[in-house]
């Protein structure tokens, strides 16, 4: 089903299409859906990531009116967190990493090379305070200990990774000179610092950070990186794909990647050498861990025409080593806006906008579905 998405990352996978007996993702059973209350005050104008909350609460983060929005479990708005702008508790440039933890929510703002991380209370919805990152931050991610992490690329460095204590963090409220977390740990893969070119396809990470260990992934990578609370590197899953594209392996990606726009006399031909690319690849958008140990990834396969990709999403999941996977549902989304996706224990989250009842009834609803990864079926199903 096809959807229209703005400019996203690449996932990839260099593993041969796995047999055909294996070629069938997890079964998706559709649990419920919520149709959002939105009002003149609360209304999305243009969905760039969902943040889950406790007790079925979720922020979405809105790029057009750069501000997020809390939703409880039933769609009804709660309150907006930031407003456009450069002050304190302000987005000029509000970004896709964000997280709940300790009642606090924090939201990417800005572009490298620095960025800002805007940090609220999550009942009062005060500013608390604002820390700063080198380089491109994408994902974040709090131990229940307190303990916050951030994931991007350090173009500077070639660094992905940092941590801070949360109460470290918000100790100064308000400060000329912000706590930084700067990405001091982990190396980016060699395509990355082989031709930088790659950053404004894959400059995007995504990670799930439990008590025990951190899940990580670059966008322009075929493998789910596991690392300790350290941030070591403790074992690399490659990931596998059927129905999705995946990319070529490392020395043809950085090889397709070779030209820059210095090479081209028509900045026309530098696109679309960008949209080629697009066409041959798949992005990853999310990845998570369930309770039992299950990881499960979201793809996205499309085509790119000047800053917008036209495309698809897949789900995937695979066992806690990748010894077994069930790669590449089709998940279904509406034709229109662009769809986002959220993943937490073994739930999926879809939220995307359909027109109801005529043309300028545009809705925007969030629809849950439970993830069967013991029957690969690669179906979508009603309960029962």
């Amino acid at each position: 089903m096809k959807s229209t998405l703005t400019l996203a990352v690449l996932a990839v996978s260099a593993l041969p299409p796995p047999a055909a007996a294996q070629d069938l993702g997890p079964t998706l059973i559709q649990v419920d859906s919520v149709v959002l209350q939105e009002s003149e005050d609360h209304y999305i104008g243009q969905p760039g990531e969902m943040i889950l909350g406790p007790r079925g609460s979720f922020v979405v983060i809105d790029f057009f009116a750069a501000n997020a929005i809390r939703f409880d479990g039933a769609g009804r708005p709660i309150r907006t967190f930031g407003r456009r702008g450069q002050g304190p508790g302000e987005f000029y440039q509000i970004g896709v990493g964000g997280f709940v933890s300790g009642g606090v929510v924090g939201i990417t703002d800005g572009q490298p090379p620095e960025m800002q991380i805007e940090f609220f209370d999550w009942d009062s919805g005060e500013h608390l305070g604002q820390a700063r990152s080198d380089g491109l931050v994408s994902s974040l991610g709090a131990t229940r200990r307190g303990r916050l992490w951030a994931g991007g690329i350090n173009p500077d460095t070639w660094l992905a990774l940092g941590s801070r204590r949360l109460r470290e963090l918000l100790r100064d409220r308000v400060s000329l000179q912000p706590p930084r977390i700067p990405l001091d740990r982990m190396a980016v893969p060699r395509t990355y610092v082989e031709d930088s070119t790659l950053l404004g396809v894959g400059g995007h990470t995504r990670m799930h950070v439990s008590e025990e260990s951190i899940i990580f992934a670059f966008g322009a990578s075929p493998y789910l990186l596991m690392l300790d609370l350290d941030g070591e590197v403790v074992d690399t899953i490659p990931l596998r794909a059927a129905r999705r594209r995946g990319v070529p392996p490392d020395d043809e990606l950085i090889e397709m990647m070779s030209a820059d726009d210095g090479e081209f006399s028509d900045p026309d031909e530098y696109f679309a050498m960008q949209e080629e690319l697009f066409a041959k690849v798949s992005s990853l958008m999310n990845v998570s861990r369930d309770e039992v140990g299950n990881i499960h990834t979201i793809h996205q396969e499309g085509e790119l025409s000047g800053t917008r990709v036209s495309g698809t999403l897949y789900l995937s999941s695979l066992s806690h080593d990748g010894t077994r996977q069930c790669p590449d549902t089709l998940i279904p989304t509406s034709d229109v806006g662009r769809p986002i996706t959220a993943l937490r224990d073994n739930e999926l989250f879809v939220l995307d906008q359909r027109i109801e009842a005529g043309p300028d009834n545009l809705r925007t609803v969030l629809r849950r579905f439970t993830i069967d990864f013991e029957n690969c079926t690669g179906e979508v199903r009603r309960p029962g």
